[in-house]
């Protein structure tokens, strides 16, 4: 699966492929892959993620500091994300 790929070359802890819903208020996991095998996360908010930046902006690249940026976002806090990077899959 891609995500597993991009986890596998990047050495990433966790990679996932999520689509918003059509009101832009949610995204849904459609595949996720997390190197400790936590329990997966089958949707989440997308009003102060990076996602959601990424969905209005395009590629969002930060190295460092990801849960200082976005506290509100329990998925990073719950997996002990340090980092992210993003870009939105299109047609």
């Amino acid at each position: 699966m891609l995500q597993e790929v991009a986890a596998q070359r990047t050495e990433v802890d966790v990679a996932f492929v999520a689509a918003p819903d059509p009101n832009r208020q949610h995204a849904l996991v459609l595949a996720w892959h997390d190197r400790e095998n936590t329990e997966t996360v089958p949707h989440y908010t997308l009003a102060g993620t990076p996602s959601e930046r990424v969905m209005k902006e395009g590629f969002l690249l930060q190295a460092a500091g990801i849960t200082d940026l976005y506290p509100d976002d329990s998925v990073f806090s719950q997996h002990r994300m340090e980092g992210y990077a993003g870009t939105p899959l299109r047609d």
